[in-house]
């Protein structure tokens, strides 16, 4: 704070003392004493407005940015610098920038503060001009610092109209003193932006060499890795855009880690990982789309970032088949942004073949330059191939090869053979000549001709291999395609080819005979033979020479009771239980116990004489038969060493 140069009267001589008292707690940063202070000041000379502009730029410092703003409204202080400010911090941007303009002849610092606000606002041509002519005008120990600010407003600009304006502009980004990392990062944004993703690796990349060299000492390792995660982000977006998916997911996996209260970072982090993630882990998709639609990360991210994870937040919804849900963040999307014509007709497309309603979806897709790929797609989803066949040869990308194949297949499908010839003439035509010797050239010529062999077409395939020939010289692979078609058609043109090709002494100089006949032997064999020949011999030793024995043929024994003129029994290796005739015996044995114990359970007249036994004479006994056991008695002795069998038998107790 600079004090007024003024002579002091009788009454101001005490006020004079806290004049400096005032200074001193200001320069040692105790804000709340000086408001105090000021205060007192300010009650001893009410008509001075000096205390209370101290009064107001102590609360900025401290950042009490509203009663910043009421100090300054309410006394009516002017001070549009320190108003505006205020209105910045608390994203009242808009009341900012008009603070600013109706400044008529604005200092340095509220031209610097505008181009700030300008730049929230995405008004970045204005951003633009105020910087290029702050960097004319101005000299000083900040201009490495506007040099950073004015490369992030080209980076912005070009991400948002794409017209390839940074390239024009990036050599005269240069720093007057050593390159910082910031100016290293907006530098590396920009390239990406105009798709020159190498370019923008190799500057974020040195971009976090130079951070670490020059704040490994005054910052902690958790400290490091906080501010270092935007750049780490970024480099993790340009990987992904360069098809390095597993570098692209570590970067992010890295950064989340350091971040902890920034909700702008971690929902640009949550948007890329769900475009970059194919798992079908719906928790974790959820816990995703919860940080993309946060509200503290919207008053972070720009309008375009908005757009996009609303844009991606809908496709998930739509891909796990929530249509009505889709609908109605479809619907919020038309509303928010009605002028956007790349992202959302497109989504609004995709719902309505969902619902395969594929005219009005056609409908809704702007006849704009890079929209052709997905009015082919609605016409192949809906059946028409020809149109999406008349749609692709019309396209910006059909000197592409995979618009080629994709043109060749469909033709083949309904078998329009002159229009495969048409499209592959046409690409030659399209390709330069030094540029027919590439790989992407023989690629297609091969595989048409090749394709059409397989549909029995001939004389076409043989063009295409006559031309292929043309391009790459006497090939011996495209030589046998040429005279396997040729011999289809015409036997005269199979003498014409054949003599290209090398004779059978320039085969047997490059050929290993031995090796030839040795794997000739190998598919001759059985997959035992052929594993067990995969595996490497090891040499024989002198030892194992000598150990070596010869394998001696085991008699073969016979049965004693073997007859060879007789046939052996089918049944021998059979249990004795499931053979024939022992079940014949069983089956016996079981008709002979039938009679027993059978008969009617009453009495029947005649029948009851039958089995009266007691008038008949009992049998004589035999002699030498031995005397039966009585009956109550056992049948036998118990043997002596035998053991209970009981539970706690023999008289003793449980036994454990």
């Amino acid at each position: 704070i600079l004090l007024l140069n003024r002579k002091m009267t009788k009454e101001e001589e005490s006020v004079e003392s806290l004049y400096v008292t005032l200074n001193k707690q200001y320069n040692a940063g105790d804000y709340q004493k000086a408001i105090a202070t000021a205060r007192k000041i300010n009650k001893s000379s009410k008509d001075d407005l000096l205390p209370l502009k101290c009064v107001a730029v102590c609360q900025l410092q401290s950042e009490r940015y509203s009663d910043c703003i009421e100090t300054i409204t309410k006394k009516k202080l002017g001070m549009p610098f320190e108003h505006a400010y205020c209105m910045y911090r608390l994203n009242r941007t808009e009341q900012s920038e008009k603070i600013l303009r109706s400044v008529e002849s604005p200092e340095l610092r509220e031209k610097e503060l505008l181009a700030q606000v300008l730049y929230r606002l995405e008004k970045f041509d204005e951003c633009v001009a105020i910087y290029e002519e702050l960097l004319r005008e101005q000299s000083d120990e900040n201009d490495d610092e506007r040099m950073s600010n004015y490369a992030a407003a080209l980076a912005a600009r070009e991400q948002v109209l794409a017209q390839s304006e940074f390239l024009k502009k990036a050599d005269s980004l240069i720093a007057t003193s050593e390159e910082s990392y910031e100016l290293l990062y907006n530098k590396a944004c920009g390239f990406a932006a105009s798709g020159c993703y190498e370019k923008a690796e190799s500057l974020l990349e040195r971009s976090i060499k130079v951070f670490k060299e020059v704040n490994s000492g005054e910052l902690t390792e958790e400290e490091l890795n906080e501010e270092l995660a935007i750049l780490r982000i970024q480099l993790g977006y340009v990987n992904q855009l360069l098809d390095r998916a597993s570098a692209a997911n570590e970067l992010y996996s890295q950064a989340s880690k350091s971040l902890v209260n920034d909700a702008g970072l971690s929902a640009v982090i949550a948007n890329n990982l769900l475009t970059l993630s194919n798992s079908g882990n719906v928790f974790e998709a959820k816990k995703k789309l919860k940080a993309m639609t946060a509200a503290a990360a919207q008053s972070k991210l720009s309008t375009a970032q908005k757009r996009l994870l609303d844009c991606n937040t809908c496709i998930h919804i739509l891909n796990t088949k929530q249509l009505e849900l889709c609908k109605k963040k479809l619907q919020h999307i038309n509303e928010t942004y009605p002028d956007d014509a790349s992202i959302i007709p497109r989504v609004n497309a995709a719902v309505l073949v969902k619902e395969k309603k594929y005219q009005e979806a056609l409908r809704r897709i702007p006849d704009s330059p890079g929209t052709e790929l997905l009015r082919a797609q609605i016409y192949l989803q809906q059946g028409v191939l020809t149109q999406a066949c008349q749609v692709l040869r019309d396209c910006q990308y059909n000197n592409r090869l995979a618009i080629v194949s994709a043109l060749v297949a469909l033709y083949l499908s309904f078998e329009e053979i002159c229009s495969v010839d048409d499209v592959v003439a046409g690409y030659l035509d399209r390709v330069n000549i030094s540029e027919r010797k590439d790989d992407a050239v023989t690629t297609v010529l091969r595989n048409t001709a090749q394709a059409l062999m397989d549909k029995k077409c001939h004389k076409p395939a043989l063009s295409h291999l006559e031309k292929l020939i043309e391009i790459t010289g006497p090939d011996n692979d495209v030589l046998a395609m040429l005279i396997t078609c040729a011999a289809q058609i015409d036997k005269a043109l199979v003498k014409k080819y054949s003599k290209n090709l090398p004779t059978v002494e320039d085969f047997a100089a490059d050929c290993d005979i031995e090796a030839l006949q040795k794997s000739s032997d190998l598919f001759m064999r059985n997959k035992y033979n052929i594993r067990k020949a995969a595996k490497p011999a090891a040499a024989p030793t002198s030892v194992d020479i000598i150990a070596k024995k010869k394998n001696r043929k085991k008699k073969i024994r016979l049965p004693k009771n073997y007859d060879p003129e007789k046939k052996p029994d089918p049944e021998r290796w059979l249990p004795k239980w499931e053979r024939s005739a022992f079940k014949k015996l069983q089956k016996k044995k079981r008709r002979q116990g039938d009679d027993i114990g059978k008969g009617s359970q009453g009495t029947a007249a005649g029948s009851s004489a039958s089995y009266d036994y007691s008038g008949r004479p009992a049998p004589a006994a035999k002699a030498d038969a031995p005397d039966s056991p009585k009956p109550g008695t056992s049948g036998g002795a118990r043997p002596k060493n035998a053991k209970d069998k009981r539970r706690g038998g023999g008289g003793g107790g449980r036994r454990r």
